[in-house]
């Protein structure tokens, strides 16, 4: 009789390693459900993610566009839609500044501004490279073929998509006789123009609106002799035209024997971000 109780305990045994096992695998599942799950997840916010970035560049290209067309009267205004689910919004000071220097035989004007540009800072899953989407990073463009608005991606702590307005547009306008008094006298009309962007307030949730305003514009104007030159520098990088060039580049096909009136304009463009 003394081998039953040995029997019922092998018994036993067995059956406390089938619930074990029956644990272990019901344990491993359910890593291996919520690891994939979490996975899925990841994946699912990237794609968010990066499509609600990628409907940024359009958002900051609708503004570089509203943005050109309020600067042609003061006080005009607008605005451009935007969601902001896993993007946020930024008007900051770059802390750099756009130096603008003209000079001629007689006659040498510098003037000096301070830069701001728009940013769309995406979530932190997205992922992309450093990529010109429109515009220029000269700090200076001859004509009106080229816009003054330079919109990029860029990657600091976060993948941004930012709208940059820090170079000036130099436009030979032809010749043109005045009235200096006493006479009549041929000058060159040179037009240098400044679109500053200021910051306005910012405040939203998930979604809002860009709201652009022109506050006005500050002209000056400036008289040279000779063969005029006018230089942009902006962080380290510089470009440069005259009235008559040998390089086409650097040519605006201008007449130095006869003075240059140059009308120099910075438009005041204030950009807020609203509830919307």
């Amino acid at each position: 009789m003394t081998p039953l109780p040995y029997r019922r305990f092998c018994g036993n045994r067995k059956g406390v390693s089938a619930v074990v096992a029956t644990v272990i695998l019901s344990s491993t599942l359910l890593i291996i459900v919520l690891t994939a799950s979490s996975f899925a997840n990841q994946l699912l916010r990237g794609e968010i993610e990066n499509t609600e970035f990628n409907q940024a560049k359009d958002v900051l290209s609708s503004l570089d566009k509203l943005i050109e067309r309020v600067t042609s009267a003061t006080g005009s205004s607008g605005y451009i839609r935007a969601g902001f689910l896993t993007t946020y919004p930024l008007i900051e000071a770059t802390g750099k500044t756009l130096t603008i220097r003209a000079n001629g035989t007689t006659g040498d004007e510098t003037l000096e501004l301070n830069t701001t540009v728009v940013k769309i800072r995406g979530g932190r899953d997205v992922t992309g490279t450093f990529q010109d989407i429109s515009g220029s990073s000269a700090p200076l463009v001859a004509g009106i073929s080229v816009p003054l608005g330079w919109l990029y991606t860029n990657r600091t702590d976060a993948e941004e998509v930012v709208l940059d307005y820090s170079r000036a547009r130099c436009v030979y306008k032809g010749l043109a006789q005045l009235w200096t008094g006493t006479d009549y006298e041929t000058f060159n009309i040179l037009e240098i123009t400044v679109v500053s962007l200021l910051r306005g307030s910012i405040s939203f949730k998930d979604t809002g609106a860009f709201v652009v305003q022109n506050k006005g514009l500050a002209p000056v104007q400036y008289q040279f002799t000779g063969n005029v030159q006018v230089e942009a520098d902006y962080g380290g990088y510089s470009e440069r035209v005259r009235l008559d060039a040998s390089d086409p580049d650097e040519d605006l096909g201008g007449n130095p024997s006869y003075r240059t009136l140059l009308n120099f304009f910075v438009i005041n463009v204030e950009v807020s971000v609203v509830q919307g």
